[in-house]
């Protein structure tokens, strides 16, 4: 806001001082009674009233305040414009990709295989038709009568064995599956070519 003298101040100001004049004229007069017809005592009060109305008009009239306001260029406003934000409707997550299903895996069947040719008797051939029958552990191979074995490696692979070789291997793989080491190589020394001596003689 900016302040704005009052018009009528100076008028104010010119009282006070034609008061302030007439009481210097009444002071200075000194003994004389009359000054311009009028009375010394007359003038006196008169500068007197004058200077408090006029000082009274100076304190009435105070400085007008005017308010300033800022214009500003047509079209535009106080507050910079924004263009309006749009929502964003949130986008459905990437389903992840599935994985393949993993095979089923035969509790039967060990991922390694045992290497069945350290039965005196099983060369790689032998070995190899054990597995494609499915025979894969010296477990298996304990189990098994020796007429099995026969069938699956001699009849069913046709591989070229001694006769009655399979008579030993279950009590071979025996050994192995109990970890007996010692008695499996005492066995295979004992043993002539995977076969039992006593057994092959008997077969003779």
């Amino acid at each position: 806001m900016t302040q704005r003298s009052n018009p009528a101040r100076p008028i104010a100001w010119i009282i006070v001082l034609i008061g302030i004049i007439g009481v210097l004229i009444a002071l200075v007069s000194g003994d004389t009674e009359r000054v311009a017809d009028f009375l010394v005592s007359q003038i006196l009060i008169a500068g007197i009233v004058f200077i408090i109305v006029g000082v009274l008009l100076l304190l009435l009239l105070q400085p007008i305040e005017i308010p300033t306001t800022t214009t500003q260029p047509r079209g535009s406003s106080s507050a910079p414009s924004t263009p309006p934000i749009k929502p964003t409707t949130p986008q459905p997550a990437a389903k992840p990709a599935a994985a393949p299903a993993a095979k089923p895996i035969d509790p039967s069947r060990p991922a390694q295989p045992d290497d069945l040719t350290m039965i005196e008797g099983i060369g790689p051939k032998s070995a190899q038709a054990l597995y494609d029958a499915g025979v894969t552990t010296f477990a298996q191979v304990s189990q098994m009568s020796p007429e099995e074995l026969h069938r699956i490696v001699k009849v069913e692979a046709n591989v070229r064995i001694l006769n009655e070789a399979t008579r030993t291997w279950p009590k071979q793989a025996q050994y192995i599956v109990r970890d007996d080491m010692e008695g499996l190589k005492s066995f295979q020394q004992y043993l002539i070519s995977g076969r039992d001596p006593i057994q092959y003689k008997d077969d003779e």
